[in-house]
């Protein structure tokens, strides 16, 4: 489980409190400003809290934002509802990779050839539609991020270095930002050795410093 007390804090440039009269919140609230503020200064970033804390309003208000900076954003989630909350599609769907049985070499090599004239057409424009985006992305939202497992996340982050050609930063140097709760949802299919939160790609991708982590503390569920 995650222990809170490993997240770091730290201040939002423009905190905020949330209206509490009832209605839908239309402000964030402290913590979540934080988050919007750390994924709109372009770093990687992992944002977590109970349920009720608003993980899905927070990331509503960041696509707002990061679109309204014309950032090309591919809002994704580990399951098809949690894709459906907000808007957005399976990461496995995104990234072409299904369930990810085989190496990342082997969807790497797949993609890159779509203009094999030998393929049919129509799987020529399905892998030339993978690649593009891949090399389109700007910023790719994952929800849900604590049903995935090392293994997967590894998989992930080299199959977009792979397609982007660039292997010095994780995920070919996309702005990735995770949302999810490791002590709520294990994951899916745990092939990992360890857990994702411990494994080495992931403390690659996401440090643990307040430049790249943020706890929702406030829970707006009510019983």
């Amino acid at each position: 489980a995650l222990d809170v007390d490993e997240m770091p804090d730290v201040k939002p440039n423009k905190p905020v409190e949330p209206e509490t009269d009832g209605e839908e919140k239309k402000i964030l609230s402290f913590d979540q400003q934080r988050a919007v503020d750390v994924a709109l200064s372009g770093n990687n970033l992992f944002f977590t809290g109970q349920a009720g804390s608003g993980k899905s309003f927070t990331i509503e208000r960041m696509i707002a934002q990061l679109q309204a900076r014309n950032k090309n954003v591919v809002v994704a989630a580990m399951t098809g509802v949690a894709a459906t909350v907000i808007g957005g599609k399976t990461i496995h769907s995104f990234a072409g990779v299904g369930i990810g049985s085989k190496r990342a070499e082997y969807y790497i090599d797949r993609f890159l050839d779509y203009g094999n004239r030998e393929l049919s057409p129509s799987e020529r424009a399905y892998r030339k539609g993978v690649f593009d985006r891949w090399n389109e992305a700007e910023v790719i939202i994952i929800d849900e991020i604590s049903m995935c497992s090392s293994n997967f996340f590894e998989l992930l982050s080299r199959v977009g270095q792979g397609l982007r050609k660039n292997e010095r930063e994780p995920f070919g140097g996309i702005q990735m930002i995770f949302s999810g709760d490791f002590a709520q949802l294990p994951p899916v299919k745990d092939t990992s050795i360890s857990k994702l939160f411990k494994s080495g790609e992931w403390r690659i991708t996401v440090p643990l410093d307040a430049e790249h982590n943020v706890l929702l503390k406030k829970n707006f569920r009510q019983d």
